[in-house]
């Protein structure tokens, strides 16, 4: 199981540009674990809502630590105007996918 929290997205139009989206979240996870938001493929039907997997990926052999609070994050340059973000995870705790509401910044 995994604990994450503190989930934001913000998409940046500012100039120069380009505008990039930014999602970041701080999950607690086990000593050595790697983590890495993904997209989503295929992604949804709903075309503002943007679809991410959360991987992490515990060394297999290796003698588990006690949680790490590490920062997970996803970032890209598009054109396309979302207004949310979900994050689909069967290892989060809720047992939900997250949605968050994207902010932006001008």
């Amino acid at each position: 199981m995994l604990e994450c929290k503190e989930w934001g997205a913000s998409y940046d139009h500012r100039p120069p540009g380009p505008a990039t989206l930014i999602v970041a979240g701080m999950c607690m996870v086990p000593g050595g674990a790697t983590t890495e938001l993904v997209r989503a493929e295929p992604q949804g039907i709903v075309r503002s809502d943007l679809m991410l997997v959360l991987n992490v990926n515990v060394p297999y052999g290796e003698a588990v630590e006690p949680g790490v609070a590490t920062r997970v994050a996803f970032e890209e340059e598009t054109e396309t105007d979302y207004s949310t973000v979900t994050i689909c995870s069967k290892v989060i705790t809720t047992g939900k996918d997250r949605t968050i509401a994207v902010q932006h910044a001008h």
